[in-house]
C-alpha cells in the first residue's frame, strides 16, 4: 500500500505546477490587473518609465497595468516585495541600476538576490547630468574644477543618502577630475535638489528625466552629463568624455524583471510585449525626451547586463575607496 500512496502524493504535488504551466500557456494572458512596481517615489525616471510602458501594454493586452510606488530603504523595500510575490506574471519590476548593482556592493546582508527575479528586458540606460545653482561661479565643468580647487574643502556635493549611486560618482568626481569633494547624504533626491536650487550645497548629479525640467525652467544650471554620449534629452549638455574625463561614464541600467520561476511562456510574452511597446515611435519619442534610449534586449542578455552593471560598480567602489555598510 505504501508504495502506491507514495505515487499519489506526488502526483498531488505536481497539480499545481502542470496547472500554473497551463495556465502560462493560454496566448490570453493577461486577463486581470498587472502591477507594475517601482521602488522609488512617483515622478523620478523610473516612475515615469514605468507609466509610459504600462500604458502601451494595457492598449495591446486589453489588461490595466497598475504602477504601485513602494520607495525607500535604497530600493530594498521594492525589491523585496517582488522578490517574495507569485510568479503568475501579474507583479513586474522596473528596476534600476541601484538594486541589483550598487546595493550588493554596498550592504553585506541583502535578504534578494538577482537569482530571485527572471530578467526580462533591458529599457535603456541613463547618464546623471551634473547640476549646481544659477548662480553658481562656474558654467563649464573646467571653471567648477577651478572654483574647487581654490576653496579648501573643495565643493559639496548631495546624494541621495548612504550607498546610493551618488557615492560612486562622488567618488568620481574626487578621483577623475581631481577635486576635493564633501558627500551630503540626503533622504532621496528630491531634497537634494531642492537645496542646489537653494544654494546650500554646490552640486548635485541628477538623473536627467528629473532634472530636465529645472533645467529649462532655470531653476538649476548643467554643466555636464555622465553619458558615453549626449543625450538626445539634454543635446546642448557636453559629456564629460568629450571634455577628456574618458573614464567618467557613469549610466543607470533600467530593466524588467519577474519573481523567480514565472514560467518561460509567460517571460517571452512580455519581452515581446515590451519590445513593441519600445520600437513603437510615440513612445520611442516620449523616451528619448527623458533622456531614455530604449535598448530591448533577450532576457540572457539581460541577466548579462544587470551582472555587468554590478560589476563595473564594485570596480568604482574599490578604485575609489568607497567603504561598504555594515
Amino acid at each position: 500500500m505504501r508504495d502506491p500512496w507514495m505515487r499519489v502524493l506526488a502526483v498531488a504535488a505536481l497539480l499545481p505546477l502542470v496547472w500554473l504551466r497551463a495556465a502560462f500557456a493560454d496566448p490570453s494572458y493577461p486577463t486581470r490587473t498587472v502591477t507594475i512596481v517601482v521602488a522609488f517615489p512617483a515622478g523620478g525616471t523610473s516612475d515615469i518609465i514605468a507609466r509610459l510602458l504600462g500604458q502601451k501594454l494595457g492598449q495591446y493586452t486589453g489588461a490595466a497595468f497598475v504602477v504601485e510606488n513602494i520607495s525607500g530603504a535604497a530600493c530594498i523595500l521594492g525589491t523585496e516585495r517582488v522578490a517574495r510575490a507569485s510568479p503568475d506574471g501579474y507583479t513586474i519590476y522596473i528596476a534600476s541600476s541601484t538594486p541589483f548593482a550598487t546595493n550588493p556592493n554596498f550592504y553585506k546582508h541583502l535578504k534578494y538576490s538577482l537569482g530571485d527575479f527572471e530578467p526580462v528586458t533591458t529599457i535603456g540606460r541613463v547618464p546623471l547630468i551634473l547640476d549646481v545653482n544659477p548662480k553658481f561661479p562656474a558654467s563649464s565643468v573646467a571653471e567648477f574644477i577651478s572654483y574647487a580647487k581654490s576653496k579648501p574643502n573643495g565643493v559639496t556635493i548631495g546624494t541621495p543618502g548612504r550607498g546610493s549611486v551618488g557615492e560612486i560618482v562622488n567618488g568620481m568626481t574626487r578621483g577623475l577630475l581631481g577635486i576635493p569633494v564633501t558627500n551630503v547624504n540626503y533622504k532621496g533626491g528630491a531634497p537634494a535638489v531642492t537645496d542646489v536650487m537653494k544654494g546650500v550645497v554646490d552640486a548635485y548629479f541628477d538623473a536627467i528625466s528629473s532634472s530636465l525640467p529645472l533645467v529649462k525652467g532655470g531653476t538649476v544650471k548643467a554643466l555636464a552629463i555622465t553619458g558615453s554620449k549626449r543625450s538626445p534629452g539634454a543635446p546642448d549638455v557636453p559629456t564629460l568624455v568629450e571634455l577628456g574625463y574618458k573614464d567618467f561614464v557613469l549610466e543607470n541600467l533600467y530593466s524588467v524583471l519577474l519573481p523567480k520561476a514565472t514560467p518561460r511562456p509567460i517571460v517571452e510574452k512580455l519581452n515581446a510585449l515590451l519590445r513593441r511597446a519600445m520600437e513603437d515611435p510615440d513612445l520611442k519619442a516620449k523616451l528619448l525626451d527623458q533622456g531614455v534610449v530604449p535598448e530591448p534586449t533577450s532576457p540572457e542578455q539581460t541577466k548579462a547586463a544587470i551582472q555587468a552593471d554590478y560589476e563595473w560598480n564594485a570596480s568604482m567602489v574599490r578604485r575609489f575607496g568607497i567603504e561598504p555598510i555594515d
